[in-house]
């Protein structure tokens, strides 16, 4: 199985890392579990989920749009390690989840 993370590159959370590990919901709302309190971001954004053997993102009709190497999506997407999603203010970048140790 796939073990990705997202690292935050610009946004409120700038610099901390969060482990791909199912479904992940991107919003202004509380509920969701990466939280972007900015207005350009609808309370229910976007998410990130395994498909097979894929993580897909898609937009959840937000006002703003998501974007993926700086290209607005309108269906789900498949994500690949380096790319870049954008949400409101927000950028994050798909990096592989270290496995093993170092040394």
């Amino acid at each position: 199985m796939k073990s990705w993370r997202l690292f935050t590159v610009i946004g409120p959370d700038s610099g901390k890392t969060i482990s791909i590990t199912g479904l992940i919901r991107f919003g202004r709302d509380s509920d969701n579990e990466i939280c972007i309190r900015d207005t350009q971001v609808s309370r229910c954004h976007a998410q990130i989920e395994l498909v097979g053997d894929n993580f897909v993102i898609m937009d959840m009709e937000s006002t703003n749009g998501t974007f993926v190497n700086d290209k607005r999506i309108s269906q789900s997407t498949q994500l690949r390690v380096g790319d870049s999603i954008s949400i409101g203010p927000a950028r994050f970048l798909v990096l592989e989840e270290a496995t093993g140790a170092l040394g």
